[in-house]
């Protein structure tokens, strides 16, 4: 029951959902992932400002490309945390009245 308590409040307190075991190794990498991307973000848009690369149409795909697999991210993100909240809700079915 603690655990659901737990889950929950996290959640109304907009601190998301709490993961562990699979879903924490997971979330882990994604962070590390998303971490390395925003890095290579920060150093394109520093070269471009600097005027060191030029924005061409292979660059336009390739940031596209990055767009679409943030989204990706998202989605799994999203999905996590719903079978999280399912989690939560499951722990307060099973306990005792």
């Amino acid at each position: 029951m603690s655990e659901g308590f737990r889950r929950l409040a996290r959640a109304a307190g907009g601190l998301g959902p709490t993961f562990d075991g699979e879903a924490k190794a997971a979330i882990e990498e994604l962070s590390v992932q998303t971490r390395a991307v925003g890095v290579n973000l920060n150093q394109i848009a520093r070269a471009m400002n600097q005027g060191l690369v030029p924005a061409d149409a292979t660059l336009r795909t390739v940031l596209e490309d990055i767009a679409s697999a943030i989204q990706a991210y998202d989605l799994i993100y999203v999905s996590m945390a719903a079978r999280s909240r399912k989690s939560a809700h499951e722990a307060f079915k099973d306990e005792p009245s």
